[in-house]
């Protein structure tokens, strides 16, 4: 492995050994957790940046950063069923008109899922993984299925991680709704209505890492719920409770492009 130390500021340039490449690399900070290493023609646009040869993702270690090579092991994504060519396709579609917030999150998924050996896998921390939420509508359609999250001791939508053999990307939040809820949902197609990036603390083993967060859109077929394990409770949030469940712009943005 090869490893390049860097000076940990905002931007700067870098001109590494043929054995990375003739052209700088270019560091730039996306957020405090994660950085994005170009190479050659780096074109940056306001929040967010276009993906031109990029060399590598780039660790964070005791305040220090550096090129991890190994992050460009295998691309063909070994023992899960999801494909990320599908995944991706299904990003680039997703529409967001003026939401500059979920458009960078869009950019990041996409240089996450084109980049990384592994995106699904929720034991890759640099810079992190994908993971899916559903946000169920009532069937009236005046209401959204929120859990009371243990662990962050607040409401969201219920959601989680990837596993090997979901076949659809899809498929994820549909099993993670059905396992925290126990709603029955509506055999509906399940589009895409938020793209979310964003950090997850520290725990024990885990580093602070980003969640990768794609938000696809159901419909309950009756208001009968359970809860699980995972969460402190389930409720139905009326469209006109938001503020009083304090949910995240996200969530609210997502919950209007479902009601389309």
């Amino acid at each position: 492995m090869i490893e390049e130390r860097v000076p940990t500021v905002q931007e700067a340039s870098y001109s590494a050994g043929d054995h990375m490449s003739q052209n700088p690399i270019v560091f730039r900070y996306i957020d405090s957790a994660l950085a994005i290493v170009l190479t050659g023609e780096g074109r940056y646009r306001k929040d967010a940046v276009e993906i031109s040869n990029m060399n590598g993702f780039v660790s964070h270690t005791a305040g220090q950063f550096y090129i991890d090579r190994r992050q460009r092991a295998s691309r063909y994504n070994r023992g899960w069923m999801l494909l990320v060519s599908e995944v991706t396709r299904r990003v680039q579609a997703f529409e967001a008109e003026s939401d500059g917030e979920a458009l960078k999150s869009k950019d990041l998924v996409l240089a996450l899922l084109g980049w990384s050996p592994e995106p699904f896998s929720r034991e890759t921390y640099t810079p992190g993984h994908v993971t899916c939420t559903g946000l169920v509508l009532s069937p009236d359609r005046n209401q959204i299925l929120l859990v009371h999250h243990r662990r962050l001791n607040r409401w969201l939508l219920p959601g989680g991680h990837c596993e090997s053999d979901d076949s659809t990307i899809a498929s994820v939040a549909q099993r993670e709704v059905k396992e925290e809820t126990g709603v029955v949902l509506l055999e509906n197609a399940a589009p895409l209505v938020g793209i979310d990036v964003h950090p997850i603390p520290a725990k024990h083993r885990e580093p602070l890492h980003l969640h990768h967060d794609l938000i696809f859109a159901f419909q309950a077929k009756s208001l009968s719920t359970q809860c699980s394990p995972e969460s402190r409770d389930v409720r139905w949030c009326p469209l006109t409770d938001f503020d009083r469940y304090e949910l995240p712009a996200p969530i609210r943005r997502a919950a209007g492009r479902a009601l389309r």
